[in-house]
């Protein structure tokens, strides 16, 4: 049927599948970061050290790079700890800017202004959005934990002047990128998670900071009784166990990660017990999710 006058006119109806329907959500979520120009400065310094490794490949036959390998070995592109040590070390920092920005905002802003219906009204399932604001941070995590590495990786693939460089990193390569994807995925699951336990995004960012904080200063008070006892009994706290540092989040994802791609250096605590800690989180933080995301509770 034709509405006259109005120019309107039939069209064939065609269905969309549910990927379809959240790989636009997925994506903008991702792209919230660069609706400003804060944002994108902000991407950019999360980003800032891929320029350094693509300097350190570009320039690895000078003088002053030789001089800083020979002080410090990890710096070499033909090491893993070359493409991890960013992650490891400081990868806390740009999480917590994007998370507080990004992440722990993804739905409880959609909360704060009841937009959580509009969704279900659009062939939305509950956790098919639930999915897809995951999916749009862990983009945008990979992008800076998972690109910049691999970036580098390649630069000096193409630059090398033979083999032997893909024959010495062809081995620990594909660990490394895992341990980096893996490390995107959980803590953006983290970080998504706990937006939707949260009805206000400046309520969820307050708390997100909190806790992280706190569990960042229990490590830090239960590694100095840890320190004490090992002084005063070494046999208590045997082979300078730390478990202590996976109460906080970040440094238990460190471990994993560090034990996926298979180096030697970092903590020396059982990964299960990193593992353990992150797997309780999740599972406190995706039980009431699963109560918010009803969809009576949204309507109501």
């Amino acid at each position: 049927m034709t509405i006259f006058e109005t120019r309107y006119s039939t069209t064939d109806f065609t269905p969309v599948g549910p990927w379809k329907r959240l790989l636009p959500l997925a994506m903008m979520e991702f792209g919230r970061l660069f609706r400003t120009r804060l944002g994108v400065f902000g991407f950019i310094l999360c980003c800032s050290y891929t320029l350094f490794l693509l300097a350190v490949v570009q320039f690895h036959e000078t003088d002053w790079v030789k001089t800083m390998l020979a002080v410090n070995p990890t710096l070499s592109p033909t090491r893993p700890d070359f493409y991890m040590k960013f992650s490891v070390e400081s990868g806390w920092l740009p999480f917590l800017g994007l998370s507080c920005v990004i992440g722990v905002r993804a739905i409880s802003g959609d909360r704060a202004v009841n937009a959580l219906e509009i969704y279900w009204t659009r062939g939305i399932s509950p956790w098919g959005y639930f999915v897809a604001k995951w999916a749009g941070f862990f983009f945008l995590l990979a992008t800076v934990f998972v690109g910049g590495p691999l970036l580098a990786w390649l630069y000096a693939l193409l630059t090398s002047s033979s083999a032997d460089f893909l024959q010495e990193t062809i081995p620990f390569m594909p660990r490394v990128l895992l341990a980096l994807t893996l490390k995107s995925l959980v803590l953006a699951l983290l970080a998504v998670a706990f937006s939707a336990v949260c009805d206000s995004p400046k309520k969820a960012t307050f708390i997100w900071v909190l806790v992280l904080g706190l569990s960042a200063a229990i490590s830090r008070v239960m590694e100095k009784i840890a320190r004490h006892q090992m002084r005063a009994n070494p046999e208590l706290v045997p082979d300078g166990v730390t478990w202590h540092e996976a109460v906080y989040l970040p440094s238990a994802m460190v471990r994993i990660e560090q034990s996926v791609a298979g180096l030697g250096t970092g903590p020396t605590y059982p990964v299960w017990i990193a593992c353990t800690c992150i797997g309780v989180v999740l599972l406190a933080l995706l039980w009431p999710v699963k109560r918010v995301l009803r969809t009576t509770e949204a309507v109501a």
